[in-house]
């Protein structure tokens, strides 16, 4: 009868334990399941995160790209606007005026510049400002007396007044010495001094039509501006 009862409590006791370590093995189990089911969203989250990265980077490169085109496209050409002095010789046309300076004549369209040209006397010394055009046109900004141009720079100086610039049609000559050339207007000599232009006179044939444009100076002298 004990051996009996003995057998009977040693089998409860083997029964208890065996289901204890069933229990901990399934719950063991479930554990790492969870710890797996956790650890899985992470990874996607992760990699969800570093494509969203990638694609905000992509977006960014490409506005980048894109406006860097936009402002290729929209960037304006830039125009060279020169200031030179020169001698007026009149209006060609409406909107169309013709200077001297240099040794030669320059024709400017004067649409964008708002100037009364009635102020302005043949032969007047300017001062200009105009630029190039894509069609090669000579585009007039601004025209200045050039003597009121120097007083408005030293209003403190007494300012000599510029000599009287004649612009006129002649008949060549030709040389009277290196510094010295003869022309005819209206029938009457006129010898000019030539120093203060640089132009090949070699080049003006005797007896040809030329436009100048001289001044006389203090001493009495003609001193050549222009000749073409």
């Amino acid at each position: 009868m004990k051996l009996v009862k003995s057998l009977f409590v040693f089998s409860l006791l083997f029964f208890i334990i065996a289901c204890s370590n069933d229990a901990g093995t399934v719950k063991k189990e479930e554990e790492e399941k969870n710890v797996t089911e956790q650890e899985q969203p992470a990874e996607t989250e992760t990699k969800t995160d570093t494509e969203t990265e990638t694609e905000v980077e992509t977006d960014t490169e490409t506005v980048a790209k894109e406006d860097s085109k936009v402002d290729e496209v929209e960037k304006p050409k830039t125009t060279e606007v020169k200031t030179m002095t020169a001698i007026y010789v009149g209006q060609v046309d409406p909107h169309t005026i013709e200077v001297a300076a240099e040794g030669e004549t320059i024709n400017l369209q004067t649409t964008e510049a708002d100037i009364n040209f009635d102020e302005f006397s043949d032969g007047d010394e300017v001062k200009i400002q105009y630029y190039k055009n894509e069609q090669d046109q000579y585009i007039l900004k601004s025209m200045k007396f050039s003597v009121v141009e120097e007083k408005k720079e030293d209003s403190s100086s007494p300012v000599k007044e510029s000599p009287k610039v004649i612009s006129t049609e002649a008949t060549y000559v030709g040389q009277v010495d290196t510094s010295t050339i003869e022309v005819t207007v209206d029938g009457e000599a006129i010898n000019l001094q030539t120093t203060e232009i640089d132009v090949n006179l070699d080049e003006i044939e005797e007896g040809s039509q030329v436009m100048i444009a001289y001044y006389q100076n203090e001493d009495g002298q003609n001193i050549l501006k222009s000749i073409e």
